[in-house]
């Protein structure tokens, strides 16, 4: 499990590098001019070239740094700091073909620790390696050596995603090590989040509206029966184990992730699918698995700058009468699919449903129906309805939460294809203001960016 956990955010955390944040720096090697080193720092001949440097107020600066033979440098002080990364490639020949990659990393004040790579022709491998130092530098394990073989076997299972431990390590001493690495007490996943999380928010600076994607996943092992650790998922029926992951993805309004904003992974108690629903509801709401959905949008407002408008999207499981309470508590926005009929006090009294059926069509559109049981993704004409609307507090929840001022979107489709048993119908509940068709449409378009987050669990589980 602490190995899925380490993979997990290597994983996240590569999707927001993908994304090239803000403040990231790239040297394009050849560009900057190459000159000779000055002679007080080092003994013999250094060239030194690709010279880049922070835009302020930050005060990162680098380059590289070529060494001829026989050349040292001399001792310094760097005193706000300094991470060397030396690659010495030797090549040699056994029987006319072997060769073997040394990879020397220096910390600064810190012993030499010297990596043996695998033979690999993966022009990535270095590149992976510089960025997770810069995503995960100031990771705190409690263990200096424990920190230094995280970023090397977070690289290493990077380049190569598709295969086992033992093939990405490159040799049997540096697997075992990466097991101890994964087993050791000191290597839990908010530990290794928490830098990342620290990079998501430096990328979230600027931004004067942000997205917070949340969705949940089933890691599914119950083809592993030896698997220790694991939990029910699904439906009693389905008799399948596992682990449940939620994540919450930050991007901007152009769709571009940031990083992770929150990740949570756990395992259901064996007999949790015995409880009744009538004994579900009797759980305060920090019991419930539901709960995921608040403690998301907690983590996710304290990850993105205060100044910056954070709207938090969530498909129909999220739609939590509590949810919306919290983010009125907590001065953020929210977007849900509806999944719940609800009792509507205002504009009207009635069902949410009926209610938004009343409504005067405001506007059509051309939306893209994904492709569904075998067949494709086609056109459809929809309709849109808008209304504000209030909502009454579920029986239960009625003595300590009043009604909830909200704007509902109805996205329908009215004269579907002859062909299709399935038409698209969409109810979305937003705190944010709705008062004109080009409004509705703008929330349409901010809850099509869902799907990405669905892309990301693909990914992270295929």
């Amino acid at each position: 499990m602490d190995r899925l956990f380490v993979l997990l955010i290597l994983t996240g955390a590569m999707l927001a590098n993908a994304s090239h944040g803000q403040g990231a720096i790239r040297v394009i090697s050849g560009v900057a001019p190459v000159d000779t080193a000055q002679a007080q720092h080092f003994t013999g001949v250094a060239r030194v070239g690709g010279h880049f440097q922070a835009a302020s107020p930050a005060r990162t600066y680098g380059a590289t740094v070529t060494f001829e033979p026989g050349t040292r440098t001399h001792w310094h002080v760097h005193t706000l700091g300094q991470i060397l990364v030396v690659t010495l490639i030797f090549t040699h020949k056994c029987r006319g073909i072997s060769r073997r990659i040394l990879k020397i990393t220096f910390y600064p004040s810190e012993a030499i620790k010297e990596e043996p790579q695998m033979d690999t022709e993966n022009p990535e491998l270095d590149e992976l390696s510089a960025w997770l130092v810069h995503e995960l530098h100031d990771v705190a394990l409690g263990d200096k050596r424990l920190e230094r073989r995280l970023l090397t076997t977070g690289a290493k299972l990077a380049a190569r995603p598709s295969v086992s431990i033992n093939q990405a390590c490159a040799d049997w001493a540096d697997t075992k090590a990466a097991y101890r690495l994964f087993a050791n007490a000191k290597t839990t996943a908010e530990k290794i989040r928490a830098p990342h999380y620290r990079r998501t928010r430096e990328r979230a600076r600027g931004h004067k509206r942000l997205f917070a994607i949340q969705d949940t996943t089933y890691l599914n092992y119950t083809h592993h029966p030896s698997t220790k650790g694991l939990g029910p998922i699904g439906t009693a029926q389905q008799k399948l184990s596992g682990m449940i992951l939620h994540t919450s993805l930050l991007m901007t309004e152009q769709g571009l992730p940031l990083g992770l904003a929150s990740q949570e992974i756990w395992v259901r108690p064996p007999k949790m699918h015995q409880r009744t629903a009538a004994a579900r509801r009797k759980l305060p709401t920090e019991a419930k698995e539901s709960a995921k959905w608040l403690k998301a949008l907690r983590q996710s407002r304290a990850v993105v700058p205060p100044e910056a408008q954070l709207i938090t999207i969530g498909d129909s499981e999220s739609d939590l009468f509590a949810l919306f309470d919290l983010a009125r508590a907590l001065g953020t926005e929210l977007l849900v699919r509806a999944a719940q009929n609800r009792s509507v006090c205002e504009p009207e009294v009635g069902r949410l449903w009926e209610v938004m059926g009343r409504q005067a069509v405001c506007g059509q559109l051309q939306v893209v129906a994904s492709a569904r049981k075998g067949k494709p993704k086609r056109q459809a004409l929809v309709t849109v309805r808008f209304a504000p609307v209030s909502l009454k507090a579920p029986q239960h929840l009625r003595k300590t939460m009043g009604d909830m001022p909200l704007y509902a979107v109805l996205v329908q489709e009215e004269a579907p294809p002859r062909d299709v048993s399935s038409p698209l119908c969409w109810l979305l509940l937003t705190t944010v203001p709705v008062d004109s068709f080009a409004d509705a449409v703008e929330r349409i378009r901010w809850y099509g960016l869902r799907w990405q987050i669905e892309v990301y669990h693909k990914v992270l589980k295929s």
